[in-house]
């Protein structure tokens, strides 16, 4: 494949993706860089049908993984109703802000809880995005989060040519509102319930997913992978057992492909057994018990949101 004959493409898509994000305009020719290698690698492997979807997938996901890497106020990633709601409250920004900073260190005292909630928020507010199964509403939640300055649902609306009503719904559904959990909920459950190493691996496995699932059958192989680590010692064998229960579980368990909220569950598990499967992950799987320890618990806040949230 010439590379050079998708340069332009791999820069317009760029430059579409950054023009809300005068951070990013700098970096504009290593995000083409970026996806071009990419797309290299993947055509070493196998025949790219679509290059210019997967090079505008690769560039948003990597656009998502530098804003995560980039320091922001907590208020701007905290994932709160939409501003139509909270208007309530307030008659501008100003309210809105404080509420969600309020809300985001509510009952927070030493400054290193405080530190680790807001990168907290941060990887929720990426895992939201990455979870989401469409590439559509992955730009609408990036920009929802992390344009710079903030959109109003007015300009997010038109933006992506919808009308303030429909856009104020979707954000509603899927964020979730002041009477509703939103469909992306299940993310921060299951972040929350994970030490801070273990859920940015997992937010990791999340961005990269559309890459990463192209496995055959993710359950066997974090199955397979389990089977083998757990013959280590004694007690890799105790966790691996328990962590193979909570895989044949999901497996049977795995949500039905109908409706926004089924989708995400799905993706999630998926991104949950290929974390598995990574010996590198959290904690190394083959060097002591603690290896096979964060992928257990994975798995368990797996099997917790899917027992709640699968229809």
């Amino acid at each position: 494949m010439d590379l050079q004959e998708w340069w332009d493409p791999a820069l317009r898509i760029a430059r579409q993706r950054i023009q809300r994000q005068a951070w990013l305009r700098p970096l504009e020719e290593d995000l083409v860089n970026f996806a071009l290698e990419k797309l290299h690698q993947l055509a070493q492997r196998e025949e790219v049908r679509n290059p210019e979807g997967f090079l505008s997938v690769v560039i948003q996901r990597r656009i998502i993984d530098l804003a995560l890497k980039r320091k922001a106020e907590s208020d701007r990633l905290a994932l709160l109703v939409d501003e139509l709601n909270f208007q309530k409250v307030g008659s501008g920004r100003g309210e809105f802000r404080e509420l969600a900073r309020r809300q985001s260190l509510r009952g927070l005292s030493a400054d290193i809880i405080a530190d680790e909630e807001l990168q907290l928020t941060r990887l929720r507010a990426a895992g939201s995005i990455a979870v989401m199964p469409d590439a559509e509403s992955r730009e609408i939640l990036s920009d929802r989060f992390y344009a710079d300055p903030p959109l109003s649902i007015s300009d997010l609306a038109r933006l992506h040519k919808k009308s303030p009503n429909v856009m104020s719904n979707f954000l509603a559904k899927v964020i979730g509102s002041h009477d509703e959990p939103g469909a992306v909920g299940p993310v921060s459950d299951v972040l929350r319930a994970l030490q801070l190493r273990t859920a940015e691996s997992y937010v990791r496995i999340l961005l990269e997913l559309d890459e990463l699932s192209a496995i055959t059958d993710p359950f066997a192989g974090a199955i397979s992978h389990l089977e083998y680590a757990g013959s280590r010692s004694k007690e890799h064998r105790k966790i691996a057992v328990a962590a193979i229960a909570r895989v044949r579980w999901l497996e049977r368990h795995f949500p039905s492909n109908r409706g926004i909220g089924n989708k995400i569950l799905r993706r999630m598990v998926t991104a949950g057994c290929i974390y598995v499967m990574e010996e590198r992950d959290a904690h190394h799987d083959l060097h002591d018990p603690r290896g096979l320890a964060d992928d257990l618990s994975v798995l368990t806040a797996l099997f917790e949101v899917v027992r709640e949230h699968s229809k």
